[in-house]
């Protein structure tokens, strides 16, 4: 964002679903110097912040050909209060221009192709957005004529006839002072997570971790730490098994 739509971007994690379960990556890693298969039998889906609301969404939408979903402090409602007005309680307590916004708006008008961005000002509009309650708008842009709307937002997911969930479970980790993604938004999704998949097959192996941290609180942990072994214990076996 904001040059790619709501639409747009599950459209292309939808592409690159049936491409990886497609002969065409088969036949690419077999003509390898070493030839090489992919194992889709175990795969285990993980992601952080908006990466997060993706690794769901795959999980969600895919249940039974994944074997479990890690998620990291996700955007699980694009378009929750927190995200629709400026916040007081600023992102990493950095204040960022409300023009930043503007400019990188006109920038992705110009029409020049970005498929992936790691630069400071990329950050910037991010943090712009969240600090002025504009991030929810552009994640909304065009949703009403897309037939697929109610996917974006995971809740809406466990809401839909047959539900299932990885046999391994979703495991989910928050830092209690996030300034980004509001801790409640995280906690109201695990709720209703556990209430749609009660009697159900694994529904017993929906995780919440919480830790103290902000947003990307756990850049610095291990797997070894008893935390996220103990939050992730679920997920990792039934992967390896």
């Amino acid at each position: 964002m904001p040059e790619s739509t709501s639409s747009e971007i599950f459209d292309d994690i939808d592409d690159f679903w049936k491409w990886l379960h497609s002969p065409a990556l088969t036949d690419l890693l077999a003509n390898h110097t070493t030839p090489t298969e992919i194992d889709l039998t175990r795969i285990l889906t993980t992601g952080d912040s908006a990466g997060g609301l993706l690794s769901l969404y795959l999980a969600l939408t895919y249940p039974t050909q994944i074997r479990a979903a890690t998620a990291g402090y996700p955007w699980v409602n694009p378009s929750s209060a927190g995200f629709q007005s400026s916040r007081t309680i600023l992102p990493f307590g950095v204040h960022t221009d409300e023009s930043v916004i503007d400019v990188t708006v006109a920038a992705a008008a110009s029409g020049q192709i970005v498929s992936s961005d790691l630069s400071p000002s990329r950050l910037a509009f991010m943090l712009a957005a969240v600090e002025h309650g504009r991030l929810a708008g552009f994640y909304e842009r065009q949703k009403e004529g897309s037939s697929r709307r109610e996917l974006f937002y995971p809740a809406k997911k466990l809401e839909e006839p047959g539900l299932s969930i990885p046999r391994g479970g979703i495991a989910i980790w928050h830092g209690r002072q996030d300034t980004v993604v509001p801790l409640e938004d995280v906690e109201e999704f695990v709720v209703q997570l556990l209430e749609a998949t009660k009697g159900l097959p694994s529904g017993d192996k929906a995780v919440l971790a919480l830790r103290d941290g902000d947003h990307g609180f756990d850049m610095s942990s291990r797997y070894e730490e008893e935390w996220l072994q103990n939050a992730l214990k679920s997920a990792v076996e039934t992967w390896l098994e």
